[in-house]
Order: C-alpha cells, then structure tokens, then sequence
C-alpha cells in the first residue's frame, strides 16, 4: 500500500511539474497583449517575483514600435513580405539614393524593428539603405508566437531575398542581435540565404546553454526545469531544442562575418561567441570589455564605429 501512495505522489509530482514547464514554455514562446507589463530581467527579481515567476512563467507581452524612422528625420516606407513558410512579414525600408547596398537589420527575442534603428542610422553614413524586419509576432508581423530563432531564420532568408530582388548588384549586408544573430547564422549557414557579409551582436552557441543561463542567474536549478521547458517549448513549435545550434550554423556560413561580443554580457558569454568563431570559415571576434548585452553601439561607440569602419572598408 505505502509503494502504492508513494507511485501515486511521484507521478503526481512528475505531471505537476510539467504543468508548469508547460506554462512557462507557452509563456516564453506566445507573446500576450502588448498592454501587459513584462517580467523584468532574471538577475534584478526579488524573491517573491522569482517564486512567482517558477510557478507562472514569464510575462512577455508582444513587442510593438514605438518610434518610426521619421523619429530620427529618415523617409521610409513600410514593406509587406513573406516568410518562406508563408508568415506575413512587415519591415521599414529606409531608402539611400545611390546607396552601395542593403542592411537587413535583425532584432533580437521580444523586440522589434525600431530597436534596430540607431545600427541603421550609422550604416546610412557608410552608404547603405536599410531594410528593418519584424519577427514573426513581433511588430507589424503576423503571428503571436517565437521559436528563439528557429522559424525566425526563415523569416531572415525571406528579408534576405528581397533585400537581393530590390536591390539588384549591389552588396547585401546582414545587421543582427541576439536572436536575430542566431536566426541570421541559420538562415546563411543552413537555409541557403546568401547575403555578402554578416555583423552578428551576442549570438548564442545553443539554445540548451542559453537556456540554462537564465535559470542560473534566478539563482534556480537549470535541472530539470531546461529540459522540460525547451521539451515543451520544442513540441509547440514543431523543432528539437536540442538541434538548435548556431555554433553548428556558422560552419555553412560562407561569407565574412564579424562578430561584436561584450566581455560583461550575462546572457551570452565571450567563450560561447568564440565557439561560434572558431567554426565560421570566414569569421573574426571582437570583443568589447566593458560591454552587457546588446549594447555595442551605446556603451562603447567610438571602438564600435571603428571596428565597423574596419570591416566595411574590407568588403
């Protein structure tokens, strides 16, 4: 009887718990009404809003603009695209008479295209036009959900070919953060995208190791909620988490690609930058030391605009 109560508890405890990975998966992956409040960064919760968040998961309500191009006195026009999977895209595109190229500028996890806007203003100055695109339920794109960079790669690749198709002969360079760094390096080194040349701000290695990141600045066990949140997190978006490698992405990658890393980002880490290094064919790192996450062009502006001189110069 008591082995009986004690296998009724334990698969109790076991459906209990991924009752919650499950929420928090749905909570990380489907962004909510734009008029909610998002949970604040893992390592600035208090004890109470960590405990809350264990049990409810994160609050990320869908990232909307909230300033255009003509904010910084810049003409647009608002595009409407395709992803390769059918998702209706929308994007900015900030025209350059006799530009030298296209920048498709990718934004990271729960923003959208504005964030990318102050990148685009300086790649004006080199001569280029840009292209800023919405993720998937992001912005003006369609759908409420992500999938960390997975299906966004498609969304990559398609803004990627029609930077190509609108801009015949000329070079077209990939601008992207964070997520979009890692959608960037699939949709390059596996989906067949070709742009000319990438800048790449804090991709992560593996969304496992990325995962488990934010766990331990919680201060809570990676194991076993990582393996069941991204268990769950997979199987709604229709992908392994554990085939979600853009360090394995960049060995396909076939052209020059510079990565900028801050040396105190907690959320990617210099050694994963430098895996991602290490397997692109034709990559270099540049490593900001004084620099977070995401921040590149704020916190150290003078060496960011130096390093981007340099490589632009090159192509």
């Amino acid at each position: 009887m008591r082995i009986r109560h004690l296998g009724a508890a334990g698969l109790a405890c076991f459906a209990a718990l991924n009752a919650v990975a499950y929420r928090h998966a749905l909570a990380m992956t489907h962004y909510g009404p734009a008029s909610l409040t998002r949970t604040g960064k893992p390592d600035q919760l208090g004890w109470s809003e960590k405990a809350k968040v264990l049990v409810l998961g994160v609050t990320v309500p869908r990232p909307v603009a909230k300033r255009t191009p003509a904010d910084l006195g810049l003409t647009f026009e608002t595009v409407r695209l395709a992803s390769r999977d059918g998702t209706k895209l929308e994007a900015w595109r900030i025209p350059l008479p006799k530009s030298r190229g296209v920048a498709v500028m990718l934004h990271g996890y729960a923003a959208e295209k504005s964030t990318m806007l102050g990148e685009a203003a300086v790649l004006r100055e080199f001569g280029y036009e840009s292209l800023l695109l919405d993720f998937r339920g992001s912005g003006g794109s369609g759908g409420d959900d992500t999938t960390v960079g997975w299906l966004e790669a498609e969304d990559a690749a398609a803004a990627i070919e029609f930077a190509r198709k609108t801009a015949p002969g000329k070079t077209v360079l990939v601008y992207a953060k964070s997520m979009g760094a890692a959608s960037a390096l699939r949709a390059a080194g596996v989906l067949g995208a070709a742009p000319d040349a990438m800048i790449l701000e804090a991709p992560f290695d593996t969304l496992i190791r990325t995962t488990q990141r934010r766990f331990k600045m919680m201060q809570l066990p990676p194991w076993p909620f990582t393996s069941l949140l991204l268990y769950w997190g997979g199987w709604r978006a229709g992908f392994s988490p554990d085939a979600h490698q853009p360090m394995l992405y960049a060995k396909g990658v076939p052209c020059p690609t510079l990565i900028f890393q801050g040396g105190k980002d907690r959320y990617v880490l210099v050694e994963d930058a430098e895996r991602i290094a290490a397997n692109l064919p034709r990559g270099r790192l540049v490593v900001f030391p004084e620099s977070g996450h995401g921040e590149l062009a704020r916190s150290a502006p003078e060496e960011w605009r130096r390093e981007l001189t340099s490589f632009l110069k090159a192509l």
